[in-house]
């Protein structure tokens, strides 16, 4: 559904770019780990469960993002930094 997607991403889009951001992502990457985040959410949003009262669809996005952000950083630590 086209515009419950687009609620969801507009809903939590803001947080995801920001969760990067705290994390040290220029914008530019964060942009597109948030892109990264939302593709892996389309692709297992059918495996998200409520088993437990401690579960949550946030705590959920916060570790596809947190890997994601680790995933983009192990990109970048075989680069050399610009000067």
């Amino acid at each position: 559904d086209s515009t419950a997607w687009e609620r969801l991403v507009n809903l939590y889009g803001p947080l995801v770019y920001r969760w990067c951001e705290q994390r040290g992502l220029q914008p530019v990457d964060a942009a597109d780990t948030s892109q990264e985040v939302f593709r892996a959410v389309a692709q297992h949003i059918k495996q998200f469960r409520r088993d437990r009262p401690s579960d949550s669809f946030r705590g959920w996005l916060w570790t596809i993002t947190r890997n994601k952000m680790r995933d983009h950083f192990r990109r970048l630590s075989g680069r050399e930094k610009a000067v």
